[in-house]
């Protein structure tokens, strides 16, 4: 199965705990590794407004208190930033007793896999976190989220040096694979790859996730179609810039040409329909340009 897609990848992560509690692992490196989870309810309501909601893909919490939102996303979106923040506030609710004046809570974190281009570089992996400003060292570990985007990964198997690229690596590649790569040495990855097959599936799953397929597929082509008409607008954009600056740079030639001839600047003005006024002006700045290169330092 191919891991972007919406049903496989909530299959796999949200029914084989172990694959779960691995990829956060590595994602996160911490020193204390995540060694259970509890899968929480995904929907979530707001307190305040009960039309007001939220549907998280996984969410889940260790056995040493941390909450996690695992978020696939295959879409570019406006506001996704703020969709995230806004996500991270119903476990920050949640963590609080109605009436406790107890504001501890643990960390937080939500974790989104993109199949876009985020932010304008090379770096794929990105962790976002409350800093002070004047210092630029991090105030809290409470509020944490990671993009990574999957686009800017193009590593290929003999590259794949850490496991942390070796998931990557397969969230993909994993539906176009035959088998699993030799580097993948890890047991996650036999798990995972074992998990995966679709054979594995029931006639019912199966369905579930062709339509799941076909989305993904939609989203794809629509998301195709928009780069390529962006480029196409850009470049036709380029080209009318650059035919209107060549015919300037043309009309200036000729201009030049012409006052070097002693054709009179009203005439010139017609021929090239630029203001005299403009031309007089563009000849007074060459005359100082020229008077200023010849003074000795």
């Amino acid at each position: 199965m191919n891991l972007l897609v919406d049903f496989a990848f909530k299959k796999i992560f949200g029914e084989k705990k172990a694959l779960l509690i691995d990829f956060l692992n590595v994602v996160l490196q911490k020193e204390e590794k995540i060694e259970d989870i509890e899968y929480l309810q995904p929907e979530q309501m707001t307190k305040w407004r009960e039309d007001r909601r939220a549907v998280f893909d996984i969410y889940c919490r260790s056995t040493q208190g941390e909450r996690f939102i695992i978020e696939l996303q295959i879409a570019q979106q406006y506001h996704f930033l703020e969709r995230l923040l806004f996500y991270l506030t119903f476990p920050i609710q949640s963590g609080i007793k109605k009436g406790s004046k107890n504001f501890a809570m643990n960390p937080l974190y939500c974790v989104a896999i993109l199949d876009f281009p985020f932010f304008d570089d090379d770096t794929y992996f990105n962790h976002i976190s409350l800093i002070r400003e004047e210092t630029k060292e991090k105030v809290t570990d409470k509020l944490n989220i990671i993009l990574i985007e999957l686009t800017k990964f193009d590593k290929q198997p003999s590259e794949l040096k850490t496991l942390f690229d070796q998931w990557l690596y397969c969230f993909k590649h994993l539906g176009t694979l035959d088998s699993r790569p030799a580097e993948l040495t890890d047991r996650a990855f036999e798990v995972l790859f074992e998990t995966a097959e679709k054979n594995n599936l029931t006639p019912e799953e199966m369905g579930t996730y062709k339509k799941s397929v076909l989305e993904y597929d939609d989203v794809q082509d629509a998301m195709s179609f928009n780069r390529y008409a962006g480029l196409k607008k850009g470049l036709e954009q380029g080209i009318e810039q650059g035919i209107e600056q060549g015919l300037m740079k043309g009309k200036w030639e000729m201009i030049t040409l012409g006052l070097q001839e002693g054709v009179p600047i009203e005439l010139l003005a017609k021929m090239s329909n630029i203001s005299p006024e403009l031309i007089r002006m563009n000849v007074v700045m060459q005359n100082d340009n020229s008077l200023n290169s010849n003074k000795t330092p």
